[in-house]
């Protein structure tokens, strides 16, 4: 009959893949003897039988926050919520953090932590749920090679901001007709011709649909040639990301130092900045007035937990993948309990961000805050932010370039966390791969699926694989 402690030892030998555990222990010395042996193997076995482990816990902890804390919490959370009863929302989302989000998120830190293996190898303990890893890492793929062309953006728009003066401020010879700069009213302009203010389009809106994206309107009907200005900024992005992952978490460690601190040092800017703005109390009273009666449909709670699975990156097997380079004993209770409720501030506080700078801008247009909130995702990055750090009086290209350098740090950290779930899904299967030549062939496939991203009808096939590969994974990988 087996002691509960040679129970333990057994299950880490198995999922550890360890050798090193002494099987001769039966009938050896007397029970506290052989109690005491097998203590020592198992804490033999922390070691994680030559795999690397993170240098100090505070770098996987910051990595952790770099992966949760993304793109997703500023251009996604302000409008769900909005969406979804605005200051109301914050009752079913903290729920469903509380008693789903989190747990979940526990859970995924303790199976990586226990097993050492990746979001595949994991499933050695039920090796019949092994396709429930595969089907992840595929969409896990499918979301890398999108993500890494949206931080690809950020890159051109970084450099773009070095311009004497912002390129999406006045409308250029890529407008349309209906274009309108920034130094005219629309509704004043609107009322002598007789039109809609809907009717027209920003400088900003122009300049990313015609001059960046260079979007077919036709559809996705033919597939043009990769644009090539949009083609440097996402080799440059997977240059960056190679750099982070060559050495696996020694390397990520490091970067997390950055990735996960520096956004904040931004978006506290942003926030100092945008609330000293005029108009800036009409946007955030917008964004957090109550409607209580949404409470009562359902879709409300289920976008919460959409949300929460989405913010705290739950169901991709990055989680997996970060605890299973944590020593054996490490408290990740704690770790998750922390990360959740950074997560879930750091929404609250880009959501305050935003608000107030839509704001401004809705009081620079002379309209109400809700003809400016166009929504989330790019069009809040790419076009509402920009078209506000156009209007700022004092040196608006330091702030436009911070800005994107903010979003290109979000992208990073949690597009390496996604990458490196696969680069260790890899090397799990042939641990006899040198693990920087596995980061290259990786990057490299990356690089060439993106391209479809930066073509006219790059657009077009995004919107497909966000939903058919992320939105889908968030809701239903994490139900098993």
């Amino acid at each position: 009959m087996k002691s509960p402690i040679q129970s333990v030892a057994d299950k880490v030998v198995f999922w550890r893949g360890g050798s090193n555990i002494n099987p001769g222990f039966e009938g050896e010395g007397d029970g506290k003897e052989k109690e005491a042996r097998v203590e020592m193997t198992v804490e033999e076995t922390t070691d994680n039988g030559g795999r690397q482990q993170w240098s100090s816990p505070v770098e996987f902890l910051l990595s952790c926050i770099a992966m949760s804390v993304g793109l997703g919490n500023v251009w996604r959370f302000p409008f769900v919520a909005l969406e979804n009863g605005g200051g109301a929302f914050l009752i079913p989302y903290i729920l469903v953090l509380m008693f789903i989000g989190k747990p979940l998120y526990y859970m995924e830190l303790c199976l990586g932590q226990f097993s050492s293996s990746g979001s595949v190898k994991v499933w050695d303990i039920s090796p019949a749920f092994r396709g429930v890893g595969y089907g992840q890492a595929f969409a896990t793929w499918a979301v890398v090679t999108y993500y890494v062309s949206l931080m690809g953006l950020t890159v051109f728009y970084f450099f773009a901001s070095f311009s004497s003066v912002l390129p999406w401020s006045q409308c250029g010879e890529w407008a349309s007709e209906v274009c309108i700069d920034r130094t005219k009213n629309v509704t004043e302009l609107a009322e002598a011709m007789g039109k809609n203010v809907s009717e027209f389009t920003s400088a900003a809106e122009d300049y990313f649909s015609r001059e960046v994206l260079q979007i077919d309107n036709t559809g996705l009907h033919s597939l043009e040639a990769p644009e090539w200005r949009l083609t440097l900024c996402l080799l440059f992005s997977w240059i960056i990301l190679f750099v982070v992952l060559a050495k696996g978490v020694q390397s990520a460690g490091k970067a997390a130092y950055f990735t996960a601190l520096f956004p904040y040092v931004v978006l506290f800017i942003m926030l100092i900045r945008g609330c000293t703005l005029s108009g800036a109390d009409k946007g955030v009273l917008y964004f957090i007035k109550p409607r209580w009666g949404e409470l009562l449909k359902p879709k409300v709670w289920y976008a919460a937990v959409d949300q929460s699975f989405f913010s705290l990156s739950v169901g991709f097997g990055s989680i997996i993948m970060f605890s299973s380079y944590n020593n054996f004993r490490h408290n990740v209770y704690r770790d998750a309990a922390i990360i959740s409720v950074t997560d879930t501030l750091t929404s609250l506080l880009a959501g305050f961000t935003t608000f107030a700078i839509l704001g401004h801008l809705a009081e620079q247009l002379d309209v109400d805050v809700s003809e400016v909130v166009k929504g989330g995702g790019t069009s809040l990055a790419f076009v509402s932010y920009p078209d506000v750090l156009a209007r700022f009086d004092w040196v608006p290209q330091l702030f436009s370039v911070l800005f994107f350098l903010m979003l290109f740090t979000l992208g990073v950290g949690s597009a390496s966390a996604l990458t490196g779930c696969i680069i260790t899904i890899i090397c799990d299967a042939f641990p006899h791969f040198k693990r920087w030549i596995v980061t290259l062939v990786v990057c490299a496939s990356g690089f060439l699926l993106g391209l479809f991203y930066v073509t006219p009808q790059g657009q077009y096939i995004l919107e497909l694989i966000n939903y058919y590969g992320g939105v889908s994974t968030c809701d239903n990988s994490p139900l098993y």
